[in-house]
């Protein structure tokens, strides 16, 4: 098993713990509200030690050390389970567009902080103000517009990248 399948399997049964009163509900409705995790506990055990032996195996081929590459495997793991979580993402933020911060004194709009050159967690809207991806994310769970401009956020449009 590699990481994208240690990630998917750890996905789903992260899905089914979420929404286990209604799985169960729906297939066995006289466990529904009893708690019973027991099943996926133990798959995610399974899992972690699924990531431990590849660990061990990347390890041993390439005469590494060992927690290290155990480290370095499991960030894998978290990277591919963020792709896969990533199609679940809060809906206010599908009409916005990811971008970097090229240079400084740029300003986010709802903080009105500084945004550091680089920073990666930047998004922007259909008018092309710009703020960090916490701060947007923040006003537009209470409003439906740009915080500058009133500019409305529409999440059926794909804006395109610059």
């Amino acid at each position: 098993m590699d990481e994208l399948q240690i990630a998917r399997a750890t996905a789903q049964i992260l899905y089914r713990l979420e929404h286990w009163g209604k799985i169960v509900a729906d297939h066995r409705p006289s466990e529904a509200g009893t708690g019973r995790f027991d099943g996926e506990e133990l798959q995610l055990r399974k899992l972690k030690r699924m990531t431990y032996e590849l660990a061990r195996s990347r390890a041993a081929a390439d005469c590494r050390d060992f927690e290290a590459v155990l480290r370095e495997t499991e960030q894998g793991v978290m990277v591919e389970m963020g792709r896969i979580l990533a199609e679940t993402v809060d809906p206010v933020l599908e009409g916005l567009r990811s971008e970097t911060v090229a240079e400084e004194g740029e300003v986010c709009g709802v903080c009105q902080e500084e945004m550091e050159s680089g920073d990666e967690d930047v998004k922007s809207m259909g008018c092309a103000h710009r703020f960090h991806g916490f701060c947007i994310w923040r006003w537009l769970t209470e409003r439906k517009s740009c915080p500058l401009c009133r500019h409305p956020l529409d999440p059926t449009v794909q804006y395109l990248k610059v």
